[in-house]
């Protein structure tokens, strides 16, 4: 399974869980669990293989700033909210998940700089301070999944480097992302289920890039947002 072909199945069950999210359908909801490991998985494939990290990074960020009015709007129109001024359309209660992307790829940028220059042990050390502050600024920031965001798109990476087998650093990648999820979901069994399914899909994955239209899944997170907040006034 390409690159191409997991983001496809990230970005379905992503609109299945907004729609959900949405019109109240909840049973949706558990798809959409399937969506954010897979996209944390990606982050990270993305930071280890871009050619240019800087370049990566601003434009995750970039999105999280375009995608806030859609992100806000979307849920207004899920809590049932009006929206009468300008002012009801900015909502610093919660920021979208790119935000959270973000700071998970920056830790990672950091982890990865200070890996290539000076080596594993004060990586290391660098890379846990870093994703800790990252985690905290995602709290702060109010941002979709929060700290437990952050770490689950950063410490598989961090924690797989502990092994210098190369056979079995997917294995524990992998691994280390299932823990992050039970503790995400701790207190709901069927959600955890439901992310769980994930690591199938990421277990298959093949590291090869497909189809190169990398631009349309940024654009779709803002864009079927606006869609379904247009539905719901319109309803």
């Amino acid at each position: 399974m390409s690159t191409f072909e997991i983001k496809i199945i990230a970005l379905i069950t992503m609109i299945l869980d907004h729609i959900g999210f949405v019109f109240r359908f909840s049973t949706l909801r558990y798809a959409g669990r399937i969506a954010f490991p897979i996209y944390a998985f990606l982050i990270g494939e993305g930071c280890l293989h871009t050619k240019n990290i800087k370049r990566y990074l601003l434009r995750l960020l970039f999105f999280a700033f375009i995608s806030e009015i859609p992100f806000d709007l979307m849920r207004s129109a899920a809590m049932g909210r009006q929206i009468q001024t300008a002012a009801d359309l900015i909502d610093l209660s919660a920021q979208n998940v790119f935000f959270t992307l973000f700071l998970g790829a920056f830790c990672l940028a950091v982890y990865l700089h200070v890996k290539k220059i000076t080596g594993d042990i004060a990586a290391l050390f660098i890379g846990l301070i870093t994703m800790i502050a990252c985690a905290y600024a995602a709290e702060l920031l109010r941002s979709d999944y929060g700290s437990i965001g952050v770490i689950i798109i950063s410490a598989p990476i961090i924690v797989s480097d502990l092994v210098k087998r190369e056979d079995i650093k997917r294995q524990v990648r992998i691994l280390t992302t299932a823990l992050c999820l039970c503790y995400l979901y701790r207190f709901a069994g069927d959600f955890l289920i439901a992310a769980l399914i994930s690591l199938i899909f990421i277990l298959i994955y093949n590291g090869r890039a497909g189809r190169p239209i990398k631009w349309v899944f940024y654009l779709i997170y803002p864009v079927h947002m606006i869609i379904l907040s247009l539905i719901w006034l319109y309803l």
